[in-house]
């Protein structure tokens, strides 16, 4: 990812995507910066838009309330519209999410970019190529939620089941009741319990794999999958608030993340911690390193150990062992005077011959690797 410092203003077309979306959304934004507006459009008077009432609170959202004010107008879209070129002039910003299956913003968004805006574009499959194309950035939404997963709340997911399932708001009521009822007697206490819940409700922990996933997902967008510890943290506070490594029984920021699938390290002055993947858990990572390893080497230093493996193996007469070989050309007067502290990586020597003309093979017994010229 090319920026991941941006300002960001989400606003959300609450009458054209599900509200199911949106944890995931958040968590991936925070891969591109900083939300600083959360709005969200619809007429709220309605039940068709409780499911995003429920969520306002959760995810920090300021709901606009806007009126249908003749029948069939899209309302809302003008009013996004409004408020996006008002928050583009504030200045504030430096990028925005229209969260949105309809075309009708592709106008807005090609206007936002004309005033060297990033343009994020949230929505589902569907949503039409017009819109797509015209974001810098499309984010299908159900393949956000296939990659963090939908939050489980199982009281709320209840409720919303019954208050679909319901035939009117009396029948909601009265099951949500028999539902609280219900886990209250299940206590010596019914007030003690109600107590107890409020408590609990206040002190959940975020699962610790859920967090290190989420960090994961982060490394992967980072340049060799490496970044500051102190921006993972951040990132990581970003998408949960109440997050403290002391809840997950640990004094160092280091020590919460496990070392199968992360490796810790300071920089040469102490004053860094880096954290990054490590290759086992990540086959991308692998597979990029080793595509790196040899167009890492500048092009007179690859002259170099070309002439000087054939000047050498010419020598010989003879297939030598690629170690015996590297070797050699390590000793070499010309090549050491050009290149003295030049070593090849694990695994480089032999990707690298066998990309520059040579012919790499094994003895007999399958283990040394030979060198021939072609």
């Amino acid at each position: 990812m090319e920026n991941n410092n941006y300002t960001i203003a989400l606003l959300i077309d609450a009458e054209n995507i599900n509200s199911k979306y949106i944890s995931a959304l958040n968590k991936e934004l925070i891969m591109f910066g900083r939300v600083t507006y959360k709005r969200m459009y619809g007429d709220f008077t309605g039940t068709m838009l409780q499911p995003w009432k429920n969520v306002i609170n959760e995810h920090a959202i300021t709901p606009v309330q806007q009126f249908s004010y003749t029948q069939g107008k899209n309302a809302t879209d003008s009013k996004i519209i409004i408020d996006a070129m008002d928050i583009l002039y504030s200045g504030n910003v430096d990028a925005f999410c229209i969260m949105s299956s309809d075309s009708d913003y592709t106008g807005l968004v090609k206007r936002l970019k004309e005033s060297n805006i990033f343009v994020i574009g949230a929505g589902e499959k569907k949503s039409p190529r017009s819109f797509v194309n015209a974001c810098n950035k499309f984010l299908s939404v159900e393949e956000l939620l296939d990659k963090y997963g939908e939050p489980v709340n199982e009281i709320k997911e209840t409720v919303t089941d019954i208050k679909e399932e319901s035939e009117n708001i009396e029948e909601t009521v009265t099951v949500c009741k028999e539902i609280t009822e219900k886990k209250v007697s299940e206590t010596d206490s019914a007030v003690e319990q109600e107590t107890l819940v409020g408590e609990e409700e206040a002190l959940v922990i975020t699962p610790k794999e859920e967090i290190e996933q989420f960090a994961y997902h982060f490394l992967e967008s980072q340049a060799d999958h490496i970044a500051p510890l102190e921006m993972v943290l951040w990132k990581i506070t970003q998408a949960y608030p109440d997050f403290s490594i002391t809840k997950y029984g640990v004094k160092k920021s280091y020590d919460f993340f496990s070392k199968e699938r992360f490796w810790t390290k300071r920089s040469e002055k102490g004053t860094h911690m880096y954290i990054g993947l490590c290759e086992e858990t990540s086959p991308q990572l692998k597979e990029n390193k080793e595509k790196k390893i040899v167009t890492n080497i500048d092009k007179s230093t690859q002259k170099a150990l070309i002439r000087t493996a054939q000047k050498i193996l010419k020598g010989a007469g003879k297939p030598l062992a690629i170690g015996d070989l590297c070797t050699k050309i390590y000793k070499d007067e010309y090549f050491s005077s050009k290149n003295p502290n030049f070593k090849f990586a694990k695994g480089q020597g032999k990707k690298f011959f066998e990309e520059n003309g040579f012919s790499v093979t094994k003895n007999q017994g399958g283990t040394v690797i030979i060198l021939l010229l072609e």
